[in-house]
């Protein structure tokens, strides 16, 4: 598996793994616009991710996307810092959650479309 930031190449896996995983409620790409052309939303999300033009509610961030054989499999977020209301709130689900089984959507996606 690589572990790298969406191309412009993988447009069409990541929209596909968005539009799956939307169906469990699973927000695969943050701030997804579904017509806004693909070059402008991994720009606008580069910035957005560096703090350009983020709200206050959110924090810098970094997302690695898994890819096996061309396949989106998954996604990882790395907030640079937490918030005080991630702190209380967030930072401890998301450490549950770090430390269990990936969510079901992302694990079989891979799995099922390499088959």
């Amino acid at each position: 598996m690589e572990l790298r930031r969406l191309r412009l190449e993988d447009e069409p896996e990541a929209r596909a793994a968005h539009a799956e995983l939307a169906a469990e409620g699973f927000a695969f790409l943050p701030f997804f616009e579904p017509d806004e052309p693909w070059a402008e939303y991994l720009g606008r999300v580069e910035r957005l991710s560096r703090g350009v033009g983020l709200a206050p509610q959110f924090v810098p961030w970094t997302d690695l996307y898994g890819v096996v054989d061309g396949v989106v499999v998954g996604r990882v977020s790395v907030r640079h810092r937490l918030t005080e209301g991630l702190l209380q709130v967030g930072g401890p689900h998301r450490l549950r959650r770090a430390e269990g089984v990936p969510p079901t959507g992302v694990r079989d996606r891979g799995a099922s479309r390499r088959s």
